[in-house]
């Protein structure tokens, strides 16, 4: 079996996150080989996150840990405890999804298949590739924006065709080992800078088409924190202060 670690970075969640957890598709990933393992983050949530999360487990057929911080140190931060875990687990592909219920996790055999079939290292789930991201919610100012900072950002980077801004996100045992993620921001940004890190370092990276759910209150992402995160990278890579540039 092909072992897969979910990594869903929780914070104020206890309202979505017990409902996200029990969608994820066990006998769909194992029908495929996959045999996955959660490891939820709760990233010092001060609405019960955790007691909710441990009033409902053992969840059906998934091994599940809970693992918490005692303050919340950021998006980032929680990703990196959950993917220090599922390194120590030993798996062999690493998927962040979210406990808001934004990404859907009936996709994560789509978003695991390129990783599996070693085909790529890298997978970004797409919001655009299957083109309904206006019917599923998303505002058009929203979208619009995104876009323009996708082309800013593969333009001021020097990459091309990537996006910055998902954050469904799928990571082989190799991906994990080449950049060392630990060095990463600890806010909103982190999976910005797993793409620009991944397509600097010469990981193969996919686009996969995924859905997303943008009712409100599924998002806590707020614009402009976000916007002065992106600058940061941007000016942070131009001024050679990324590890990957250390020499030349």
């Amino acid at each position: 079996m092909f072992r897969v670690g979910i990594i869903m970075p929780a914070y104020c969640a206890a309202y979505t996150v017990v409902d996200t957890i029990l969608r994820i598709p066990v006998d769909a990933l194992r029908r495929v080989g996959c045999l996955p393992e959660l490891y939820v983050v709760d990233d010092g949530s001060s609405d019960g996150t955790g007691a909710a999360i441990r009033a409902a487990a053992p969840f059906p057929d998934l091994a599940a840990t809970l693992l918490t911080h005692p303050r919340n140190l950021g998006y980032g931060a929680a990703q990196k405890t959950g993917l220090a875990a599922s390194v120590r687990g030993g798996n062999q592909a690493h998927v962040i999804l979210h406990s808001d219920g934004q990404y859907a996790p009936e996709e994560l055999p789509d978003m695991l298949e390129p990783i599996r079939s070693a085909q790529a290292d890298v997978v970004i789930g797409s919001k655009f590739k299957k083109g309904r991201v206006l019917g599923q919610g998303m505002p058009l100012v929203r979208m619009l924006g995104i876009r323009a900072a996708d082309r800013l950002e593969n333009r001021l980077l020097g990459v091309g065709g990537l996006e910055f801004h998902s954050g469904y996100m799928a990571y082989s045992a190799k991906a994990l080992a080449t950049v060392p993620f630990e060095t990463l921001t600890d806010r909103f940004h982190f999976d910005g800078e797993m793409v620009l890190s991944a397509a600097k370092t010469g990981l193969t990276t996919e686009l996969a088409p995924i859905s997303t759910n943008y009712a409100r209150g599924t998002s806590s992402l707020h614009p402009l924190p976000y916007l002065k995160e992106l600058v940061s990278t941007v000016l942070k890579y131009q001024g050679g202060r990324y590890w990957f540039q250390k020499e030349g």
